[in-house]
């Protein structure tokens, strides 16, 4: 290794070696670079200076521009668990490693470490079993990354360098919980070095994340898209485009495979207008990093009372479940993980994490990486038929029900009058037979429509079914 840095290091210096040159922000001691694919490599230097970018035998050249700014692609790259040098003229950057890296962005649930400063309620913001998981690892080949928290009112560029840190015993206790996860996961699987980046801020909408051609690509939204920031608001980092520009727009256009978003609780009241929003997300990030086929993987955000009492726990704002799950379907390249099992009424961080980045990395081994053998779906609503006071559900992606537990799955069946009833249920193979008393003519039918439930009911492999209401049966399929 020392006699390969010191050839390249004699290369470069045979072209000249200016000190304006420094790379961006994410190439850093220890990164991972995306496998596969045209490698984006950037930076700064001066006006009209030629840079060369030497990595993995590659040598590809350019010259800034007026404004300093130049970038170059490596060719597509094998995975590669030698830690190799890049530079840029005399810039060095040691120990970078080629494999799978994945974007994980959102709120508080997507930052939630794996063993925080410990306090009473909510788990303290950490993972049930963060501290033994965290002391334990050793993985050389999986590499972390937390994007600092910054809001701007500009496109900006990060102050430092960020710091990239393999797994090792006692290192990732602050790294989120399931970006934590989720890439020892897919490291295991694929056996190739994996890079997780995260960019959270916890408590933050959606909108602030969205880029302005994000918003120009929904016109119900145009309007965001060049809206002035106002910087003496008591959050501006909660208006749209704050964090595009601080957090995302200064990793563009580092290469990924993918993203995977949890987020929601902030835009709950949002409900079906949520979906417009992902749609948007996923626009702007998709053009911006270059990967028009971007797989995106998102968390239905899980169930949590919002000082709600059961006996009236807010059904009409549970549509944001459905917006989530309605993005899902419409986006080829985007998939849903449902987590209704996991989520804890007294809780808006629930602590099993690992559960949560088990179903993410499922979706991402299927459907990005072609493991058909993995399972990845939740039940889904085929069709429906009703006779009499009997509404028959038949369901896609499950076979044989499983249900932990001898509390009823909470169907609910209401009648011209729209009082909903709890319904009984008769499970059959791939279906299931509603009847409610008191509701002689089904008109409706959902489950688990509330925010204080938990849902129990999963498929042969152990995905729970999701939330959903079928709001007019008239039209039996």
């Amino acid at each position: 290794m020392k006699k390969i840095y010191l050839m390249v290091v004699a290369a470069v210096a045979a072209c000249g070696v200016r000190a304006d040159v420094k790379l961006a922000a994410p190439f850093n001691d220890g990164m991972v670079l995306q496998r596969e694919k045209p490698v984006a490599v950037w930076g700064t230097a001066a006006a009209g200076e030629k840079v060369t970018v030497l990595f993995a035998g590659q040598s590809v050249s350019t010259t800034a521009g007026a404004d300093g700014r130049w970038i170059v692609r490596l060719a597509p790259m094998k995975a590669s668990g030698e830690g190799r040098v890049l530079m840029a003229n005399g810039v060095s950057v040691k120990d970078v490693l080629v494999g799978e890296v994945w974007l994980c962005s959102g709120q508080s649930n997507m930052t939630m470490a794996m063993w925080s400063n410990p306090y009473v309620g909510q788990h303290g913001n950490r993972e049930n079993n963060g501290y033994l998981d965290a002391m334990i690892v050793d993985e050389p080949f999986v590499r972390a990354c937390t994007v600092p928290s910054v809001w701007s009112a500009q496109p900006k560029e990060f102050s430092a360098p960020l710091k990239w840190e393999r797994m090792a015993p006692g290192r990732q206790k602050s790294f989120s919980a399931l970006a934590f996860h989720y890439g020892l996961i897919l490291h295991r699987t694929l056996k190739v070095p994996v890079g997780v980046v995260v960019s959270a801020w916890g408590g933050t909408y959606i909108e602030p994340w969205i880029s302005p051609e994000g918003y120009r690509s929904v016109p119900k939204l145009v309007a965001s898209a060049d809206r002035p920031i106002n910087t003496k608001e008591k959050r501006p980092h909660q208006q749209p485009r704050a964090l595009w520009n601080g957090m995302i727009h200064p990793l563009v256009p580092f290469t990924f495979r993918g993203a995977l978003w949890y987020q929601g609780e902030s835009n709950r009241m949002q409900g079906l207008d949520y979906k417009d929003r992902l749609h948007a997300l996923w626009n702007g990030w998709s053009k911006a990093f270059e990967n028009p086929e971007m797989p995106f993987y998102l968390v239905q955000i899980a169930p949590f009372c919002y000082g709600m009492k059961p006996e009236n726990p807010g059904a009409s704002s549970c549509d944001i479940w459905e917006a989530e799950e309605k993005f899902a379907k419409e986006n080829p390249y985007a998939g849903m993980a449902t987590i209704v099992d996991v989520g804890e009424s007294d809780n808006i961080h629930p602590g099993d994490k690992r559960t949560v980045a088990l179903r993410l990395a499922a979706l991402a081994l299927n459907r990005t990486y072609g493991r058909k053998d993995v399972p990845c779906d939740n039940p889904a609503v085929k069709s429906w038929a009703v006779k009499g006071d009997v509404v028959t559900l038949a369901f896609d992606h499950v076979q044989k029900w499983v249900m932990h537990g001898l509390d009823p799955a909470p169907f609910e069946i209401a009648g011209p009058d729209g009082v909903f009833k709890p319904a009984t249920a008769k499970y059959l193979k791939g279906a299931v037979e509603l009847r409610a008393a008191g509701v002689a003519e089904p008109k409706q039918v959902r489950y688990l429509w509330n925010w204080c439930g938990n849902g129990r009911l999963k498929n042969d492999f152990g995905f729970p079914l999701p939330p959903f209401y079928l709001r007019s049966l008239a039209h039996a399929e």
